[in-house]
Order: C-alpha cells, then sequence, then structure tokens
C-alpha cells in the first residue's frame, strides 16, 4: 500500500465516474457513492493509495498445490474480492512481496485508508513483557505459531510496565497437557531459566515434585538435591533432628497425632497430652537420641489399641520404620539451587503418603525467609487427591504471593 496524492487520488475518482456515466452503467448509486466519496476525501476523512495484495500457496506436489489455490479461491471469493492466478508477471509478482519493491507490483488498485485497516489489522500475537517484570526481565522466549517471539513471565505484568517493590504479583501457574506432550520436557526448561534470578543479593530456592524420575537429571546437573522416595527404602528422614523450637515441637505433635489416628477413633485429650509430654521428653534428651522409636519410651505399652501399639509399627523393625525412624536426618533443604522429591511410590499409597507431604512441607516452609520460592508439582491433580495436600495447596495459593514464591502446576486434567 502506497499513498497518492489528494490530487492524483481525486483526479482518479472523477475518471472512474466519468467512465461509469459515460458508459451508461446502471449502478447509480455506486456513480453517487463516488461523489461522497470525492467528499469525504477533500475533508481529509480518509487518503488514498495504491494496494495490490499477493498470495504465495506452496505444496508438496502438483495436486496439493491445486488443492491448496483452490480453497484459497473460495476463500477470497467469499469474502467479495476478485482475484486471478498469476502466470506471466509471477516473477514480479513473488519479488513485490519482500519490502521497498514497489515497481515489481502488478494487478495494481486504488483503495482509501479505511479498506486498507480492514486488509492490514497491524496486530500480531501477544509478544509478553521482555523487560520491567516482577523478577526483572522475562524468563524465556517462546515462539508463536505465526513466528513472533513471546516473552513469558509467571508473574502478571503491570500494563504500564512499572515494577512496586513493596507489591508481589500473582505467579502462580498451571500447565496442562495429556501424557507424552512434553510436560516434564517443559518443566526442566522453565527451572533450568528460573536460575538466572538467583543471582545477585536475591536468594532463589527452587522445590519440585517429580514423577517417574523424569527430571532427576537435570535437577542434579544444575548442581540441585534429588530426593527418591522409594516404599520399603529407608528415606533418611528423621524429624525429630529438627531443632526444638516451638514451631517444630508443635509440628512433631501434629505429625506423632497422624501417625496414631485411626478412623473413626479419635485421639481423647489425655492421649493428645500423652503425645506433647513424650515428645518434650525426646526432644529434651541429647540430639543422637532423639528419633521417632525413643517416643515409645514415654509411652504405655500395656494397651494393645493404645499409642504405644499404634506408633510401634511406625517405628524401627515395624511395617512402616523406614519412613521417619532413621538414626540421621538426611534430608538438607538449604544451600542449593533446587529441591527434588519423587513422588512416584507414595503417591499412590494413602497410608504414608499424608505424613510425608506434612515433613516435606514443613522443611520447605523454611525456605519461605524472603528468597525467591518457586514451588513445581508434576501430576498436580493427583497430590490433589490427599486432604493434607490440598488444604496445603489451597492456603499456598493464596499466600506464597506475599511471600516473593509461586506454584507451578503441572497436570493431566
Amino acid at each position: 500500500f502506497t499513498f497518492l496524492s489528494k490530487p492524483v487520488a481525486m483526479g482518479r475518482m472523477n475518471r472512474q465516474q466519468a467512465r461509469m456515466i459515460n458508459a451508461g452503467d446502471v449502478a447509480r448509486s455506486q456513480i453517487e457513492n463516488i461523489d461522497d466519496a470525492l467528499d469525504d476525501l477533500q475533508s481529509n476523512r480518509f487518503v488514498m493509495g495504491a494496494h495490490s495484495l499477493t498470495l504465495m500457496i506452496r505444496g508438496a506436489t502438483q495436486k496439493d498445490l491445486n488443492e491448496y489455490i483452490d480453497e484459497a479461491g473460495v476463500a477470497l471469493s467469499d469474502s467479495g474480492m476478485k482475484w486471478a492466478r498469476e502466470e506471466a508477471a509471477i516473477a514480479g509478482a513473488f519479488w513485490a512481496q519482500l519490502p521497498g519493491n514497489f515497481e515489481y507490483r502488478v494487478r495494481v488498485g486504488d483503495i482509501t485508508s479505511k479498506n486498507f485497516a480492514g486488509f492490514s489489522s497491524l496486530h500480531n500475537y501477544p509478544i509478553g513483557h521482555i523487560r520491567n517484570n516482577q523478577w526483572g526481565d522475562a524468563v524465556t522466549m517462546f515462539q508463536t505459531s505465526s513466528g513472533a517471539p513471546y516473552y513469558f513471565n509467571f508473574h502478571k505484568p503491570d500494563p504500564t510496565g512499572r515494577v512496586d517493590p513493596n507489591h508481589k504479583d500473582l505467579a502462580n501457574t498451571v500447565v496442562i497437557g495429556q501424557s507424552g506432550a512434553g510436560k516434564t520436557v517443559l518443566e526442566c526448561f522453565l527451572l533450568a531459566q528460573t536460575q538466572k534470578f538467583g543471582v545477585g543479593d536475591k536468594k532463589l530456592s527452587c522445590v519440585l515434585f517429580d514423577k517417574d524420575l523424569g527430571a532427576s537429571i537435570a535437577v542434579r546437573a544444575m548442581g540441585g538435591r534429588y530426593y527418591p522416595i522409594k516404599n520399603g527404602v529407608p528415606s533418611g528422614f528423621n524429624p525429630f533432628q529438627l531443632p526444638a523450637t516451638p514451631g517444630n515441637l508443635m509440628f512433631l505433635e501434629r505429625l506423632v497425632r497422624k501417625l496414631v489416628s485411626r478412623e473413626g477413633m479419635p485421639l481423647s485429650p489425655s492421649q493428645e497430652r500423652e503425645i506433647a509430654e513424650a515428645i518434650s521428653g525426646v526432644m529434651g534428651a541429647q540430639q543422637e537420641r532423639r528419633r521417632l522409636s525413643s517416643v515409645l519410651e514415654f509411652l504405655d505399652p500395656s494397651d494393645a489399641n493404645g499409642l504405644h501399639a499404634r506408633l510401634q509399627r511406625w517405628c524401627r523393625g515395624g511395617q512402616l520404620g523406614w519412613l521417619f525412624d532413621n538414626q540421621e536426618d538426611t534430608l538438607n533443604v538449604e544451600g542449593t539451587p533446587i529441591l527434588g522429591f519423587d513422588v512416584t511410590d507414595f503417591l499412590d499409597n494413602p497410608e504414608t503418603r499424608t505424613p510425608t507431604i506434612m515433613y516435606l512441607f514443613h522443611r520447605i516452609q523454611t525456605l519461605i525467609d524472603g528468597r525467591r520460592v518457586p514451588i513445581f508439582m508434576d501430576e498436580f491433580g493427583r497430590l490433589l487427591d490427599d486432604q493434607e495436600f490440598e488444604d496445603l495447596a489451597k492456603n499456598k495459593l493464596v499466600t506464597i504471593r506475599k511471600q516473593d514464591g509461586f506454584l507451578v502446576m503441572f497436570t493431566q486434567s
């Protein structure tokens, strides 16, 4: 589209009107419309320009090419456009597609700037925000189906491009894709791209709940720690090795109450008091003696269905002693850019799933101290089957924004 000067445009419109009148054209309304167009042009309501449209169609075979040409012709005709398949001037039509090659255009027609606005909407796919986001530059750049860049951010961008350091934007993200669609690849890629936000005075601790060891190599390659939690294999977890702070003591009470609870048999106030006193006794001992089985020493073993009997299966020698009754706690959440957990085994084991989630989230909570904490969760839909996890996730979705963190949830449904 190249603009025409007002005198040239008016001369062409007058000539077109004269041709129609001299030819006795019965389209009187079109002749009268030219008068209206001349008035609009003179009044600067629009401008005129020379326009040419070239549509290049490709096909793998001659048959495919002819089919595509027919489909394109139908679409153009249905929109009221007259079109022609170029043959003699095909070279000129091709080169005219490149910017600046106006002299190669064929079949040029005059249209108004309003017409041109209809042909060329001058917009594209959203491009995101490359600068001035909550954490700085964009996380990464994706390519849209139109070939244009999209600068991706977890955080909701400010339309004005201003960042208020005292306001934390939302960043919770959901990725939904069928099995085999590449969710794990995307997850590892985003984890890698996020590492740049942990430089300078900004600390970054990423947490990943993984499935089928899909990200174990990537996590370790990026300098992270990865904990595969396997049924029946000592987990290396010993919650009683935590410092004896009021928050940790309250958590240990909640954890032990969960371990000894039975459906339809709520704990009595005296039993809850007995648990609290036992935990207080264990946490007052030397650190090397603090473990889950030490709690048994403070419980009454005479009751066949009492707290001692219920807790015994979670202690060393019991069916589930591998989970929490370990000599040392090997779970170290500090000093690593990525903390990965494989949830495959306990995901389908309701008995160990809830206590494990309780412990992992309690330890992760210590990371939320002002640093940046993105939490990536694979198979999020299945994790929600656990009531404890559902309550934690609902709470974090609301509160983690203020703590400079966010959840990235991957699921098939």
